[in-house]
């Protein structure tokens, strides 16, 4: 329905007097939405969403998680000597 939505808004931007909703228009609508739903998806995973005690938690889980996966040398400047 967004998808659709979007087309339609392309299409009338494209021309106004008549509308008419091309395959590019759907590509270009249904690529938008897939990345939407892609970044939602790793703010939620990253604990960014929500005000409960389990997105908390997962915010806590994905900073710690980054802090493990970095190296010492790359976040912090420290020369390796």
């Amino acid at each position: 329905l967004k998808v659709y939505r979007i087309s339609a808004i392309l299409a009338a931007v494209d021309n106004p007097c008549f509308p008419v909703l091309t395959l590019e228009h759907a590509m270009w609508a249904y690529d938008l939405v897939m990345r939407d739903i892609k970044i939602m998806q790793r703010r939620i995973t990253a604990g960014d969403v929500g005000s409960s005690d389990a997105t908390r938690e997962a915010k806590i889980l994905a900073l710690a998680l980054t802090y493990l996966k970095t190296p010492l040398t790359a976040s912090y400047a420290i020369p390796e000597q």
